[in-house]
């Protein structure tokens, strides 16, 4: 009866350390497949991310080139029409110049002191004009050049500017990925660090179930074995009783 007992405790003292560690693997690995798609996830985006950071970079820089080619057009054609209207404007002053010439010998004749004078201030009217035009001209193709050259320096600054950008963005992409997978990492660990302590607080609790379970029956064996003793005293009892009756009624 005892051990009938005893068997029928066990049995009924709830699910076993298997049934305990499945259960807690099913509660964490939960946490354990998110983690996994979390990690699949920024592994999968990040080199899209580097993707879309250099295409930005091809963007910008292409629209740089673009706008600098059409700069460099530009200032070319600025530099062609200021040597045209240069070109224009000294055969204006030459034509002017020849014409006055021309008037002036009708007029006066080549070797009269009048046409000589005339002369001599047709040609340093035209000389000043002339030098006028060409010192107008080199200041425009200063101008120009300043212009260009203060362009091309521009488009170096913006190019380095866009690689600088694209390094830093690489860069911030590279330690934002690195640092998501520290943290998942870090939660991993956390949850097999609590798998483990659930582990062993299921055993513990399963030992102190059993322990407690072994004590009861203890205690139960020991009223059982104390009922049995009483009653076999008692019975002890009631036969040296019974033995001492027919002693006597022997004796009578």
């Amino acid at each position: 009866m005892d051990d009938n007992y005893y068997a029928s405790q066990q049995k009924n003292s709830g699910p076993s350390q298997d049934d305990i560690n499945n259960a807690i693997n099913d509660m964490y690995n939960s946490t354990n497949d998110y983690l996994n798609q979390a990690e699949a996830a920024v592994e999968s985006d990040y080199p899209t991310t580097q993707q879309t950071i250099n295409d930005q970079y091809t963007t910008g820089q292409g629209q740089l080139d673009v706008n600098n080619t059409a700069n460099v057009g530009q200032f070319g054609l600025q530099s062609d029409q200021a040597s045209h209207l240069n070109e224009n404007a000294l055969a204006q002053a030459r034509q002017a110049y020849s014409d006055a010439l021309t008037g002036y010998q009708q007029r006066f004749g080549g070797s009269s002191s009048a046409g000589e004078a005339l002369s001599a201030y047709a040609n340093k009217s035209a000389q000043q004009s002339m030098g006028g035009i060409n010192q107008n001209y080199q200041t425009t193709n200063q101008q120009i050049n300043k212009a260009q050259t203060d362009t091309a320096n521009q488009y170096q600054q913006s190019s380095a500017a866009l690689v600088a950008q694209k390094n830093a963005s690489l860069n911030q992409a590279q330690q934002d990925f690195t640092n998501k997978l520290l943290q998942i990492s870090q939660s991993r660990a956390q949850n097999e660090q609590a798998k483990g302590q659930a582990r062993l607080q299921a055993l513990q609790d399963l030992r102190n179930q059993v322990n407690q379970i072994s004590m009861q029956n203890t205690q139960f064996q020991q009223t059982l074995e104390a009922q049995q003793n009483y009653s076999n005293l008692q019975l002890q009892n009631y036969e040296a009783m019974a033995e001492l009756e027919v002693r006597q009624q022997l004796t009578l």
